[in-house]
């Protein structure tokens, strides 16, 4: 194994999306090893570990809070196993987001990841956070960050700009690398290139710009034939974005 990524969903998420999630998890595996060095070996892992937030509560951080306490653990269990044999990367959809960076970002430890993705970000903490590092700032030191947002998700942004502690769009982050999801093409697993598709709006999945949107399938951040989709399993892979 030389890869390892952990899936964490967002707002509304819940094991009723474990099919989608295990698909997307399966998916990064075999596009990561296609992109991947000779011997490229991945796992994925759908996270279930906290009670995301409905449209009442993700203006706050009181999911994120109980979320990071748990993938914190998690990760850091991750890495007891693994160490430094494989690259650790950790992909945040919506809120998911939220919760991965503040997990890493505000841990006290070095919990060996390695890759931070935000796809859809509604915002992750601004500065610091109260309950986690004091007056201390969030540090992403030895950590690459990587970001995209569709170009139509403004339901990112709304939960972004309306937030109560997570209004800082990960893309702004010093060092944060940024990736498209409006479609072009990309590398397929039988070789050469081929056509993939821009995420219409704000779905992990299937949807266009709605939080309950079901009418368009396929093109959601984590779909595998999606611009955003192959962005993330070329960072798993090779640390890099679609040329």
């Amino acid at each position: 194994m030389t890869n390892v990524s952990t899936l964490v969903g967002g707002m509304f998420s819940s094991l009723d999306d474990l099919q989608s999630w295990g698909v997307s998890a399966r998916n990064l595996n075999d596009f990561a090893d296609a992109y991947g060095e000779e011997g490229t070996r991945s796992v994925s892992i759908a996270w279930y570990g906290y009670d995301s937030p409905n449209l009442a509560t993700e203006h706050t951080m009181g999911s994120a809070t109980e979320g990071a306490a748990r993938l914190r653990d998690t990760l850091r269990g991750l890495d007891h196993e693994v160490g430094d044999r494989v690259a650790s990367s950790v992909i945040g959809h919506s809120y998911g987001s939220t919760t991965a960076f503040l997990a890493v970002g505000g841990a006290h430890i070095d919990l060996g990841v390695d890759r931070l993705i935000a796809v859809g970000s509604a915002g992750v903490p601004d500065g610091y956070h109260a309950t986690w590092t004091g007056d201390d700032p969030m540090d992403y030191s030895g950590v690459e960050v990587y970001a995209s947002r569709a170009p139509g998700d403004v339901i990112a942004r709304y939960g972004e700009v309306s937030s109560f502690g997570h209004g800082t769009n990960p893309g702004d982050l010093p060092g944060a690398i940024e990736f498209e999801s409006d479609g072009g093409t990309a590398p397929s697993l039988s070789g050469g290139t081929e056509q993939v598709l821009r995420t219409p709006g704000h779905a992990a999945h299937d949807g266009g710009n709605s939080v309950w949107g079901w009418w368009e399938k396929g093109n959601g951040y984590l779909s595998r034939d999606s611009e955003s989709f192959r962005n993330i399993a070329t960072i798993v892979a090779r640390g890099e974005v679609l040329p």
